[in-house]
């Protein structure tokens, strides 16, 4: 991988990236830099964990090897910035657009157009998919997929998947992830979704897998279609949520592969079905969300 060399000073001047309100970076500072020509952004790792910054740089070379494999809608790191002995940052390219957060939220924007951007996060975990079963990379998952992590550019359609440098490849190594915590659906199914109970093996609560990967995606979904309040459903609301459009004449197929996520059989990929989703099947799931919670 491209090693980027900087001085102390030139390090310490580097611009800070202003980000969106609804991008969220716990982890690491984003920065900006121009290098030969092409704009760039730096995003840093913490270095105090010898094994956490390790695993990080092994990530990245992982990534930059198999990088012909993988979808195009990843945006993969490309240099590694080297500030004497330390090795405290990389560099991915800069993306165009906004959050898919920000999209699915924007009212001016179409459902039709909302649908369209969910459909297509499916596509990607799909062709994800293809590349574990035709090439030689067989252990590659997202891992922290969540609706910031997803840059859209409005003008050409196109995704970009932003935060690899936190997938699993080639390794059990697992980081933190948005949706894959203590306190959401997976504690149903611990013998599903494995619990991360190895010391030294990230600071991750689930070892991310395609189970995990479709989890998020769906819990993407349900947020959508819940109008962002499927965060306060308890299990039980869940079921009740599901029996109530399922009611209301939601597609019954959607609704099956939705539940998914909360039994034993491993999950299957949704996006298929979103397409028929109308504007009048999202009125009426976020409808039946305020009642489930109202029902309390």
């Amino acid at each position: 991988m491209n090693i980027i060399k900087l001085s102390r000073r030139e390090y310490n001047q580097l611009k800070p990236y202003l980000v969106s309100e609804y991008i969220t970076h716990t982890e690491a500072d984003l920065y900006e830099m121009n290098y030969c020509g092409e704009r760039k952004i730096v995003k840093t790792m913490f270095t105090y964990d010898k094994i956490f910054h390790q695993a990080k740089l092994n990530t990245l070379e992982e990534l930059d090897s198999y990088k012909s494999y993988l979808p195009k809608s990843f945006c993969i790191p490309d240099n590694i910035i080297a500030v004497g002995r330390r090795k405290p940052a990389f560099t991915i390219p800069f993306f165009n657009g906004e959050t898919l957060s920000s999209i699915l939220k924007n009212p001016n924007i179409p459902i039709e157009e909302h649908i369209y951007y969910l459909v297509k996060v499916g596509e990607i975990l799909e062709e994800l998919g293809k590349t574990r079963r035709t090439t030689s990379l067989k252990d590659i998952y997202i891992g922290d997929l969540h609706e910031s992590n997803i840059i859209v550019n409005i003008f050409t359609k196109q995704l970009g998947i932003v935060d690899l440098d936190s997938c699993r490849i080639g390794t059990r190594f697992s980081y933190t992830a948005k949706y894959l915590t203590p306190f959401s659906l997976v504690k149903t199914q611990p013998d599903k979704y494995e619990i991360n109970q190895i010391i030294g093996n990230g600071p991750g609560y689930i070892v991310p897998d395609q189970n995990s990967d479709i989890y998020c995606y769906i819990v993407m979904i349900l947020n959508y279609i819940t109008g962002n309040i499927f965060k306060y459903f308890t299990v039980d609301d869940f079921y009740d949520y599901l029996n109530l459009l399922s009611n209301m004449g939601i597609n019954q197929d959607l609704l099956y592969l939705i539940e998914k996520i909360a039994t034993k059989d491993d999950n299957i990929n949704p996006y298929k079905y979103l397409r028929n989703l109308t504007n009048k099947d999202i009125k009426t799931t976020k409808e039946a969300a305020l009642t489930i919670i109202k029902k309390r």
